[in-house]
Order: C-alpha cells, then sequence, then structure tokens
C-alpha cells in the first residue's frame, strides 16, 4: 500500500481537499448556524443588504481557508518540544549562523488548535462557531535542522495520522464532524517560512496567525486560538 501524501490540514480530513468547504457548509446548517447569529441565511450580500448575507457559506469558507494551512505549519512547532530539538535550540541560540540537524526517531505528536469564529454584528463582536482542530503524528523518523536557537526545516518522513475537526455553536458542547485516520502517511520535507522563537512563552503555539475576514469576506471576522 502507497503512503498518502497530505499537504494540507483539510487532506488528511477528508479525501478530496477540494470539497472540504462543500462538507463543512453542510455541517454548519446541521448546527443551525443562523440562529446563533440572527442573521438570514439566503443570500450572498453584506450584513444589511436586502439580499441578506449567507452567514454560514462564508462561515464555510474561512474555516475551509484556514484548514488549507500546509501541515507543516500546523505542526512545525510540536517538533521543537521534542527534547534534542530544545537542546539544539539552546546550543545555538543567540549565535547568527549556527546550525544542528537532528534526527528523530520513532516518537508520536499531538497537535490543537482551537480557532474560534466571530462577526461584527452592529458594532459588537458576536461569537458565531467554536471550532477544534486535532492531529495526531506517529513519526517513523525525520530530521530537524535547526539554526540560531530555532526549528527552520524539517525532513521528508513516513508516518500514521488521526485527524479530527470538531464544531459547536459558542457555549454549547463540540461535536465530532470529521475523523479520519491514515494508515499510511507520506510527509513532505517542510521548510519554515519565518523564524518562530523558543521559549516558555510560546511553546504551546502551533501554527502562523489567521486572519480569517480578508481571505473569507466576513466582515469584521477574525480568529481567536489557543493551543492546548
Amino acid at each position: 500500500m502507497s503512503a498518502v501524501a497530505a499537504s494540507s490540514v483539510a487532506a488528511l480530513l477528508v479525501e478530496d481537499p477540494r470539497t472540504i468547504g462543500e462538507a463543512l457548509h453542510r455541517r454548519l446548517l446541521e448546527l443551525d448556524l443562523e440562529s446563533a447569529t440572527g442573521l438570514p441565511s439566503v443570500g450572498g450580500g453584506d450584513p444589511g443588504d436586502d439580499t441578506g448575507f449567507d452567514v454560514v457559506r462564508r462561515v464555510a469558507e474561512a474555516l475551509a481557508g484556514f484548514l488549507t494551512m500546509p501541515l507543516g505549519d500546523f505542526v512545525a512547532a510540536a517538533w521543537q518540544q521534542q527534547p534534542a530539538v530544545q537542546h539544539a535550540c539552546r546550543q545555538t541560540d543567540g549565535r547568527p549562523g549556527a546550525t544542528r540537524r537532528i534526527d528523530v526517531g520513532e516518537h508520536t505528536l499531538e497537535c490543537v488548535q482551537r480557532p474560534c469564529v466571530e462577526l461584527d454584528l452592529a458594532g459588537a463582536r458576536t461569537p458565531v462557531l467554536d471550532v477544534a482542530v486535532t492531529v495526531a503524528l506517529a513519526v517513523e523518523r525525520v530530521t530537524v535542522d535547526v539554526e540560531a536557537g530555532q526549528v527552520v526545516a524539517v525532513g521528508a518522513g513516513q508516518g500514521s495520522c488521526v485527524a479530527e475537526l470538531a464544531l459547536a455553536r459558542p457555549g454549547e458542547r463540540l461535536r465530532r464532524v470529521f475523523v479520519r485516520e491514515t494508515a499510511a502517511l507520506a510527509l513532505s520535507a517542510y521548510r519554515c517560512p519565518r523564524a518562530r522563537p523558543v521559549g516558555p512563552a510560546r511553546s504551546g503555539f502551533v501554527g502562523p496567525e489567521v486572519t480569517g475576514a480578508a481571505r473569507a469576506g466576513i466582515p469584521g471576522a477574525h480568529w481567536g486560538r489557543l493551543s492546548t
């Protein structure tokens, strides 16, 4: 059996990542998201327009955009929790040009992000959706490159994965809407797009900052984020 190559979080959750937007739209309709916002979901206009505002469609698009982030962005910081990698970061911290390559043997990573979608309604930010994205990777072996105290690249590898997406209206219990297990996963080599400081203040964070408003056209929307 050939290994599945997953370039994004969406590709871990569904077989064809191009369908993630429509799949999310169906799940959000099941959550009755319109009643959580007080907005109709009957058209493509902006809030206040006679044509209505398809809030469910917009939220689905925003969340789909979030899930298309590269898998490397989602899990890169998790490798910094490996003791050998932390040691290499300490050795090279504050030393421009100092590098180390660490061979990390068989290990497991679990990464969680909890974005929250909010809309600007009548000048007030209104939460409309709670999200939990969990990716658990069992990795056979990878190399991690460290430069000047930061992880800058992760080599290709093999492993397996369980990915899960849970959704809820604000204040309600999260409900799993996608759970998918990949027995053979091909991890592409990955180079970090920007520096990620190492230290207690950042050790719980996974992945980049994401702004949903510009990418999804939701007026006043933004992503709040917690990682565990």
